[in-house]
């Protein structure tokens, strides 16, 4: 977001430059702001995500992974701020760090509670949050400059395909193509 300014903010939101600087001391304040606010929104997308999961029998880690795909296309600014790289050190935004990691920890103590029920494969927890986190962040980053509707899979079902992949490990999911 090279072109962002603070200037450019305030004129758009009809403000004084010196108000913003009231609340921002430079872009990297602002846009960590708004990284913050994705997370925030991102978690409670999660969380909703997984009260219709525990409403019936909807796989969670499915719902979860549908919730960060729908997340990222309904809300491409937030997205392409947490994600963009525009944020260099985010140890100076404690709040952002906050955030983030309680989307990132829903994932892990859900992949850990569908371990203790025998409805996920062993493993590491964080790792497989890792993994399943790359796994929903490829899908929605493709998606937006790549429509999955002209693929194999749409987005929906790589999304089925990953999570079953964490899910029953790759043998059932990876057969050689013949």
């Amino acid at each position: 977001m090279p072109a962002l300014t603070l200037r450019s903010v305030a004129a758009r939101l009809n403000v004084s430059r010196t108000a913003l600087y009231r609340h921002f001391p430079n872009k990297a304040a602002l846009l960590a702001t708004v990284a913050r606010e994705g997370f925030r929104l991102l978690h409670d997308a999660q969380r909703a995500a997984l009260a219709r999961a525990s409403e019936g029998t909807a796989d969670p880690l499915l719902e979860l992974t549908a919730a960060y795909v729908g997340f990222a296309a309904d809300n491409r600014a937030h997205y392409s701020t947490m994600f963009g790289g525009f944020l260099q050190d985010w140890s100076r935004y404690p709040d952002l760090v906050e955030q983030a990691g309680a989307a990132f920890t829903l994932l892990v103590e859900t992949i850990r509670e569908e371990q203790q029920r025998a409805r996920m494969t062993p493993g590491d927890p964080v790792a497989m949050a890792e993994l399943a986190w790359a796994f929903s962040h490829g899908i929605a980053s493709s998606s937006a400059v790549w429509p999955f509707e002209s693929r194999t899979l749409g987005a929906d079902q790589l999304a089925a395909l990953a999570c079953t992949l964490l899910r029953d490990g790759a043998s059932p999911v990876l057969r050689p193509q013949r």
